[in-house]
């Protein structure tokens, strides 16, 4: 029974083949010069779609290459390692030693408002 359905299925795909076969040989298209030179909605629509992909692709590139631009940016400077050493140890001389830079600049402007406003007090 299986056997039965396969050769009937395999005679169905021979048929058609020769069908293929036999309407390729009659059916050659004559078409006038004019047909020949005009382009097919088909062939537009590959260029616009080749054009979409192309700008598409070019979009990304620049994406890439401002990704890699930023990627170099860093977000804080270096800081000299002699410079940071010599603001370390001025910390410690003002008694700031447990600061950080920008605490320390907080904290020497506040005492610097505080000696100004001792200095009024005493006038």
């Amino acid at each position: 029974d299986a056997e039965k359905k396969k050769m009937a299925e395999f005679k169905a795909m021979e048929v058609d083949r020769r069908e293929a076969k036999i309407f390729e040989e009659l059916f050659k298209p004559k078409l006038s010069r004019r047909g020949q030179r005009t382009q097919g909605r088909t062939m537009q629509s590959q260029h616009e779609l080749w054009e979409y992909k192309r700008e598409a692709k070019i979009h990304e590139q620049r994406l890439a290459a401002i990704a890699r631009e930023m990627s170099a940016v860093q977000d804080a400077p270096d800081i000299n390692a002699r410079s940071a050493a010599l603001a370390a140890r001025r910390r410690e001389k003002e008694g700031l030693a447990g600061y950080t830079h920008l605490e320390a600049m907080i904290e020497r402007d506040r005492l610097a408002k505080l000696a100004q406003w001792e200095r009024e007090q005493l006038r």
